[in-house]
């Protein structure tokens, strides 16, 4: 009988136009306040809490009286930020029946409180937190599958439990294939968060996130895109903290609207980078460790230097067998709200009229190289200017040729392949013939 006349309560609730969070918000209307459990005379009663900024508020709506304890029924309401609502704001409304308080007023051992229904809170407009909550069952009207829920004991709010999925907008980043790193376009990134808190305005979140590449990258369909695979990723939810040795990057400060430890969004200490499809090395992607990248509304920021990513002329262009091969000796970019900006390289490229055995012997002898190369990129182009470090050698004439600074190197890409075009300018002397050799 008792069982039944708690199951009542919590069932209107739930039965009433189906629509758990909606129906308790209308007893939070209704609801009578109190300073503390001491000053209860009426039911339904509520008692608020304010912690960190957060107001955090309990209701009782229906006790039934033991020998030995008392049961009630009792909901919470917590509001939290959510920037895609007119007020900035979300309540979310907790709720179990069944709880034991001593006829001392004292709650006996920890009251757990069940998010009723799944619902999304969204920290900006490209990522938001889809909270599974618990449901009811219909037999017993007791809670199920309480996956997200709050703690309270005779202090106030003891804990918080959080677990759901985050989800990214496929408008600022997407998935890729784990093996290929072929983007999905058409999908976006999640993953599962579970986690316990003093409070919701201090959550700094360690999670993982798949491999992803920057949407606008990933949509053109000539230029390739950087993949990014983040190691140590922290979901920085605080106002008051950020995650420990966080830095924002260079050119970031200009989207600090507001006080730093109050930014929101993804920290990656450590993770792997993936050049586009156009840096190949015998078919092969080519990836190097980088450190401390934002990801928020904004975009991904960060940046990196590496040196010899490509030696010995193992790099291929476009071209198949009559491919130009190249090296790739520096490389830098900073990104800032997914846009490149400063990005440099350098390196050495082999004209198709140049043997590599004999550039590598030459180079072993003379440090002579092929025609070197430094310039920069952005999203859209690669702008490259030729050079020479000395004479360089061109085998079909049997020839030396010195390079000015008015030559000049395209790399154009097109299907996501380097098809490159020089221009040079300078002076070449061919090699007199020695009795019984031919030039040609």
């Amino acid at each position: 009988m008792i069982q039944k006349i708690l199951f009542f309560g919590l069932f209107l609730v739930f039965s009433i136009c189906g629509n758990a969070q909606k129906q308790v918000e209308n007893i939070f209307h209704e609801t009578k306040w109190a300073e503390s459990l001491d000053d209860i005379t009426e039911l339904p009663v509520g008692i608020r809490e304010t912690k960190d900024g957060m107001e955090y508020t309990i209701i009782i709506t229906q006790a039934t009286f033991l020998p030995d304890k008392t049961l009630v029924n009792a909901y919470a309401r917590l509001t939290v930020p959510d920037s895609q609502t007119p007020t900035g704001k979300k309540q979310l409304f907790f709720g179990a029946t069944e709880i034991p308080f001593s006829y001392q007023g004292q709650i006996v051992g920890d009251m757990r409180l069940s998010l009723l229904g799944d619902l999304m809170v969204s920290s900006n407009k490209n990522w938001e937190f889809l909270l599974r909550g618990g449901k009811v069952d219909t037999s017993t009207g007791n809670s199920e599958n309480d996956l997200t829920y709050l703690t309270f004991d005779c202090e106030g709010l003891k804990e918080i439990s959080l677990n759901g999925i985050v989800r990214i907008s496929k408008d600022l980043v997407v998935p890729v294939e784990p093996q290929t790193f072929t983007p999905i376009i058409d999908k976006a990134i999640e993953t599962a968060v579970s986690v316990k808190a003093e409070h919701w305005n201090n959550l700094l979140l360690k999670i993982s996130l798949p491999p992803f590449a920057i949407t606008k990258q990933a949509l053109n369909t000539d230029k390739g895109a950087f993949v990014f695979q983040a190691e140590d990723v922290i979901l920085d939810m605080s106002d008051t903290n950020n995650a420990s040795e966080m830095t924002f990057p260079k050119g970031y400060e200009t989207y600090l609207v507001s006080d730093p430890v109050s930014w929101r969004g993804f920290y990656m200490g450590k993770l792997q980078i993936t050049l586009p499809e156009e840096f190949k090395k015998s078919d092969k992607r080519l990836s190097f460790a980088a450190e401390r990248f934002i990801l928020d509304s904004y975009g991904i920021s960060g940046s990196f230097s590496v040196e010899n990513l490509i030696r010995n002329y193992e790099g291929i262009t476009a071209g198949g067998d009559n491919a130009w091969r190249y090296n790739l000796d520096f490389l830098q970019a900073e990104f800032v709200a997914s846009k490149i900006k400063g990005g440099s390289l350098s390196g050495s490229i082999l004209l198709p009229i140049q043997s590599p055995e004999n550039v590598k012997n030459n180079t072993e002898k003379s440090g002579e190289k092929g025609i070197r190369f430094a310039g920069a990129f952005t999203d859209d182009d690669y702008m490259l200017k030729a050079s020479s470090l000395g004479t360089i050698d061109f085998d079909l004439w049997k020839a030396k040729a010195i390079i000015e600074p008015s030559s000049y190197l395209e790399f154009r890409v097109k299907n996501k392949e380097f098809f490159p075009k020089v221009v040079l300018d300078g002076s070449m002397s061919l090699r007199e013939k020695q009795e019984g050799e031919s030039l040609y």
